[in-house]
């Protein structure tokens, strides 16, 4: 056996032998047992295959000749992820080529059956390891994905990485905020709009957005706009939405917007543009551009007066300038109707959530708009709902049946929601912007009647700040798609409670009363069912490998809240610890699970209706992966379904077979639609407000039908139904404390 030297050999270890161990694989993450698992072969055999190892000196420094030796052989092993000569007497040159060995070995463990994605988080990079990882970069041209959160990267790595960075890669994450990131960022979000534009030109809208690129992100965005070929730059709609980009990030983007030809919706609300921003975004503007939306951005009457200077005689259809807020006031009124009166084309101004008057939206409203009786009977129809509808239009239906999808229970759900959507939104399903989701609340009586009972689409949410502002909860709070089914189901339990009581004639089709006298309960035999077009934000959404911290059901489970946070959580998450928060907004995965554990009723219905009501199935389209999804919603016997049924692709062939028709009028890309069944027609409110819309795109007085408020009045009518009789169980409410948000 070869002579034991230096402290390998407290170890009973040689170095001849751990070279060997560490060339060809060995067990062992310490070296201490590593002496016990890799003993001398006695058949002269290699020790067997491992990939990981850390030395580390129990007392006394490995010398330097023993650390080249365990360097070389460290470096042949193409498994080994984990190997440590620190506090030994190894060079600085022995540990950057140890290191960059590393760095190949946990790229490639790193990288995802198909190479596309690489999960590299908390791997403690350093700048070598980052210099290798580069390098790696070149040699694979699939890879799309690359996440990098919790390794402490200096500036240095951040710039390395830029300057290595292939075209190929749309999606970078870091948990560093610098300059240098926020560079980094524009660089992959510009790869991520190319990409989508030839892949999926929906989604530009919302890939850009929420990016923290900063004005340092929008100028190398901006630059690489402005250096591209002319081939690379087919984007017709760019959000960058809640970017925190300021006038130096907005000048920078003015220089190159007019090189995006193709460009017909520009979206910057909720960034700092200001005045000075905002007037030269305006200035530069492409002539093909039809949709601007610059809400939230401060900039005040001064900005009113830079915005309309620049827009007068511009060809824009739809211009917000709306919610949590653009401070405008009166003296914004004269300068935006001298502007209005400019635009010719201008159909939809958004002005909500500032003091200015209601003449320039009066004007707009005079503009054609369908026949006079057509619009006479939409008012009509709106007055009575509170909100504006879309409703059966001429617009022929898709021939779902010509689409490649199943019949089993899945693909029947999915095509009953994706009819009825067609049916009461064919405007909206042939003229929306961006990501369109459906979700839908079917409910079966037996195995040949299925229908549906509400239908919600919507994928916007109100911020904060205007949430604590609505104290009388007149808004829609969370417009996700999933909400606002779960919300038109509660509406139409409310319709079918009062038409048991005898306040409605309404056919009742779910409930019954219970056996008790005192209460209703769902009929024997009747299952509830949820389908959803997407995958709910959250854990559902999430690789299976980000679901590890899934909910513990039944006990306080770990919640995630939308917003930036948990290098374990899928991107947009962070952790709460409670069921009942009242200041932030759950993700939607959470948010069903939350209605399996308490019932779909809701708190106020549940005093009358026997629960908790609970999903039979929850079926999903897109963004499916079966093991997230369970451990993010399959919990009280529910059984998670995927439906082959696309509602992109019907998207895609309901605009195909109306090619020859002429357009509708684009869709506002923040609209929100609820349906519930009894309803005539699908009601819009806004998305990122929460208020009511009529026809036009302006804000009504009426609170939408879902909302709390409205709901408070519909379960206050209750005891007066019941006669208020001494005794009542149905307690009158004055108040919102007992809602959800």
């Amino acid at each position: 056996m070869t002579a034991v030297p230096g402290a390998l050999a407290q170890l009973g270890l040689s170095a001849a032998l751990g070279s060997r161990c560490l060339s060809s694989g060995c067990s062992s993450k310490e070296l201490g047992s590593m002496a016990t698992t890799c003993k001398e072969p006695e058949d002269g055999k290699p020790p067997p295959q491992c990939n990981t190892a850390a030395y580390h000196s129990p007392s006394e420094e490995i010398p330097m000749a023993e650390c080249g030796v365990l360097t070389d052989a460290a470096i042949e092993n193409s498994t080994l992820l984990e190997f440590s000569l620190a506090a030994n007497e190894a060079t600085p040159e022995m540990l950057y080529r140890l290191e960059t060995a590393l760095a190949k070995n946990i790229f490639v463990d790193g990288l995802s059956p198909d190479a596309l994605r690489c999960d590299l988080r908390n791997k403690n990079f350093s700048d070598a390891g980052i210099k290798s990882l580069a390098a790696m970069l070149r040699e694979f041209p699939t890879l799309q994905s690359l996440d990098l959160r919790g390794n402490a990267l200096t500036d240095e790595s951040v710039k390395i990485l830029h300057r290595a960075l292939e075209p190929n890669v749309e999606e970078v994450l870091l948990s560093i905020d610098s300059s240098a990131a926020r560079r980094l960022r524009g660089k992959v979000v510009f790869a991520a709009l190319q990409g989508a534009a030839q892949r999926s030109p929906a989604a530009t809208t919302r890939l850009a957005g929420n990016q923290g690129l900063g004005d340092e992100g929008a100028t190398e965005l901006a630059q690489l706009i402005g250096d591209g070929e002319r081939n690379s730059l087919l984007i017709s709609a760019l959000g960058l939405q809640q970017n925190a980009i300021g006038p130096p990030g907005a000048m920078a983007l003015a220089v190159a917007l007019p090189r995006l030809e193709m460009l017909r919706e520009l979206l910057l609300y909720s960034n700092q543009l200001g005045p000075q921003g905002a007037a030269a975004i305006c200035e530069r503007l492409p002539a093909s551009l039809t949709a601007l939306d610059l809400g939230s951005n401060h900039l005040g009457d001064a900005g009113a007066k830079a915005v309309a200077a620049q827009l007068a005689g511009h060809g824009l259809r739809e211009l917000h300038l709306d919610s949590d807020y653009n401070e405008l006031g009166p003296d914004s009124a004269d300068i935006l109707m001298e502007a209005v009166q400019e635009m010719p084309q201008l159909r939809s101004l958004w002005l909500q959530g500032n003091n200015v008057g209601r003449e320039v939206q009066e004007l707009l409203d005079g503009r054609p708009r369908g026949s006079p009786r057509e619009r006479n009977a939409q008012q009509e129809l709106e007055d009575e709902v509170g909100s504006a509808v879309d409703g059966p239009t001429d617009v022929p239906l898709p021939d779902l049946r010509s689409l490649q999808a199943g019949d089993d229970f899945a693909d029947r759900c999915a095509r009953l929601a994706l009819e009825r959507y067609f049916q009461l939104c064919g405007r909206h399903a042939l003229s929306a912007r961006g990501q369109v989701v459906l979700a839908a609340m079917l409910a079966q009586e037996h195995p040949h009647d299925l229908w549906v009972v509400a239908l919600g689409v919507g994928t916007k949410f109100m911020p904060a700040d205007a949430v604590k502002a609505d104290q009388g909860h007149e808004r829609v709070r969370d417009s996700h798609a999933e909400v606002l089914a779960r919300r038109g189901f509660m509406h139409y339990l409310y319709k079918e409670v009062q038409a048991l009581v005898g306040l409605s004639s309404m056919p009742v089709r779910l409930l019954q009363a219970a056996a008790s006298g005192d209460s209703f309960e769902l009929k024997e035999g009747l299952s509830l069912h949820l389908y959803v077009s997407t995958a709910p934000c959250g854990w559902a959404s999430g690789s299976n490998k980000r679901c590890k911290r899934g909910l513990k059901r039944l006990k306080v489970p770990e919640l995630l809240v939308k917003g930036a946070g948990d290098s374990e959580a899928p991107v947009g998450c962070v952790f709460a610890s409670d069921l009942s928060l009242s200041d932030v907004s759950l993700s939607c995965s959470d948010k069903v699970a939350r209605w399996q554990f308490q019932g779909l009723e809701g708190l106020l219905l549940a005093s009358v209706v026997r629960g908790p009501l609970r999903l039979s199935t929850i079926t999903i389209g897109r963004k499916f992966d079966h093991a997230s999804c369970v451990l993010a919603l399959g919990w009280a016997s529910v059984a998670i379904l995927r439906s082959t049924l696309s509602l992109e692709a019907a998207l895609a062939l309901a605009k195909s077979q109306n090619l020859g028709a002429s357009a509708p009028e684009s869709e506002k890309a923040d609209e929100s639609y609820v349906w519930s069944l009894g309803d005539v027609q699908a009601a819009m409110h806004d998305g990122r407000t929460g208020a009511a819309l009529d026809s036009r795109g302006a804000s009504r007085q009426a609170a939408p039908a879902v909302a709390g408020s409205r709901f408070l009045q519909l379960y206050n009518s209750l005891p007066l139904a019941l006669g208020e009789a001494e005794g009542c169980r149905i307690p009158r409410l004055q108040g919102f404390k007992e809602l959800e948000a």
